[in-house]
C-alpha cells in the first residue's frame, strides 16, 4: 500500500468479505525570497473483497512486504 501510513490502515473481516481502508496525506512547502507556496493533498481508499464460503476468517494473517499488504486466509477444515 504505497504511500499509506500503516497506522492509518483499517482491515475489517466478516464471514463474507474483507474491507481494507486507508488514508494518505502529504504536505509540501516551498520558500523563495519572493514567495511562499504550501500545498496539501489528501485521499482515502476503500476496497471490499468478497471471500469464498470455505475461507476460515478466524485464522487470518496479515503482513507488510515492502509496499504491499499481504492477507492470508486458509480454507476451513471440514
Amino acid at each position: 500500500m504505497a504511500g499509506l501510513d500503516s497506522e492509518k490502515v483499517d482491515i475489517q473481516i466478516n464471514d463474507r468479505s474483507i474491507t481494507v481502508k486507508g488514508e494518505y496525506s502529504k504536505q509540501d512547502t516551498e520558500e523563495n525570497p519572493d514567495s511562499y507556496i504550501s500545498s496539501q493533498s489528501y485521499r482515502s481508499i476503500m476496497k471490499t473483497i468478497p471471500l469464498p464460503v470455505d475461507a476460515d476468517t478466524t485464522k487470518v494473517k496479515t503482513e507488510k512486504e515492502g509496499d504491499y499488504l499481504v492477507i492470508r486466509l486458509p480454507k476451513k477444515t471440514s
